[in-house]
């Protein structure tokens, strides 16, 4: 076998092992953050102006990602910031946000991704009155 492919395939065997250890490593800070958020009836783990911010810092690494690969960061902050209780974090992935679905893969990305990388999409999405309300009062 080529040593130009095994070294890259022990390159990514080390670059799978980093991530995994990083995605350990941000359940327990988002954990952590979570404790102190205030009790609320519905979605206590779920603060849209914060996460604007969030994502508004992490735009120059995020715009260049594929749908799949937002996909795939937002599932990542859904299934840390719910704690596995939906009731504490919007569940994205099951539209919750939508009145309508047109079965498209950005109806199931986090809107506050699509809302600050794709302003135009964002308004394409036909939002329940609830969550527009929210991204509404952030103008």
């Amino acid at each position: 076998m080529d040593s130009s492919l095994i070294s890259l395939r022990n390159k990514l065997r080390l670059i799978n092992i980093s991530l995994i250890e990083l995605f350990q490593e941000r359940r327990s800070v988002v954990n952590a953050i979570q404790s102190f958020k205030p009790s609320k009836e519905i979605y206590q783990n779920w603060d849209c102006a914060i996460e604007i911010l969030v994502i508004n810092e992490l735009k120059s690494h995020l715009q260049n990602l594929s749908d799949h690969e937002l996909l795939s960061f937002s599932i990542l902050m859904q299934t840390h910031a719910s704690l596995g209780d939906y009731s504490k974090y919007p569940n994205w992935l099951d539209r919750i946000h939508l009145n309508n679905s047109q079965e498209l893969l950005l109806e199931r990305i986090n809107p506050t991704i699509i809302y600050v990388l794709r302003p135009h999409d964002f308004k394409r999405l036909d939002l329940k009155e609830s969550f527009k309300k929210m991204y509404d009062q952030l103008k």
